[in-house]
């Protein structure tokens, strides 16, 4: 008389391995049908991500000019907001790493804008060259933050007397 146990083991083996690839093509046709690409027209895509700009307000700057008048500069420092992946990139939280090292250095920071003001002269404050004095701070705060991924994108006068 034989034995039915090689038999049961091999139709077990059987349903077990048929088992398998139907589970392993469910689960590659759901993964396809989940990260499909859709086609669409320029009407239907969704708007770009809206950059949101945060701002740093410094205290306000009272220095001498180089043409012996003297400014008073109320000061902010505009960045982007910068989000960063936690929990395996499903949730975004907004990364507070610049404010503390625009705290962390407002001393170089304000050493800075009485350094660039110092050279400028009362008519170098009115106009045009007004631009021109902003990106120069920009430059140099950027220089002192020392970051690839961190930095200001401009500095706003909020209010300024030239006496």
């Amino acid at each position: 008389m034989k034995s039915s146990l090689p038999k049961t083991i091999l139709t077990i083996v059987l349903i077990i391995a048929v088992s398998a690839v139907i589970t392993t093509i469910s689960f590659t046709a759901f993964y396809f049908y989940i990260t499909r690409e859709t086609t669409t027209t320029p009407e239907e895509q969704q708007p770009l991500p809206v950059t949101v700009i945060l701002e740093f307000p410094l205290a306000t700057v009272t220095t001498n000019l180089a043409d012996d008048h003297y400014v008073q500069v109320n000061i902010v420092l505009q960045y982007p907001e910068i989000k960063q992946r936690v929990w395996f990139g499903l949730r975004e939280v907004v990364d507070d790493t610049l404010p503390k090292l625009l705290e962390s250095n407002l001393n170089q920071i304000s050493d800075v804008i009485n350094m660039v003001l110092r050279t400028q002269t009362s008519a170098s404050l009115k106009g045009a060259n007004i631009e021109r004095v902003k990106l120069e701070m920009v430059s140099q705060i950027n220089k002192i933050l020392q970051s690839s991924r961190y930095g200001i994108s401009n500095v706003l006068f909020v209010s300024i007397v030239v006496t």
